[in-house]
């Protein structure tokens, strides 16, 4: 999940406001199209990014999710999941996938 945070407005507000979604992409910037930072939030503690992209920032949020052991989102399980299997090959035979993930998996790599 990625959020952006323009810099005119403060960054403990915005923490204040979370309700422990974690870990996250903030993007920091005057303007989405002029983004500054890349961080990972995680329990309300800022990681920053050597990414200077968008996709390296999300590259940084899926591998701490690994090295910190910690389990996806919800929402994003399904995504998380195929690219774990599929492009980072980890665990591909440990991992419980869906059978759609399985079948596309299947698809892409033969």
């Amino acid at each position: 999940m990625v959020h952006f945070h323009k810099s005119c407005c403060s960054i403990d507000e915005h923490l204040r406001g979370r309700k422990g979604q974690q870990p996250y992409i903030l993007a920091t910037g005057r303007t989405q199209n002029k983004i500054d930072t890349f961080y990972i939030v995680v329990d309300k503690q800022f990681i920053p990014c050597q990414a200077t992209s968008s996709l390296g920032a999300f590259d940084e949020l899926f591998k701490s999710h690994y090295v910190l052991n910690l389990s996806y989102e919800e929402s994003l399980v399904q995504l998380c999941t195929f690219l774990q299997t599929t492009v980072y090959n980890i665990d591909v035979t440990k991992t419980d996938e869906s059978q759609r993930i399985r079948e596309l998996r299947s698809k892409l790599l033969n």
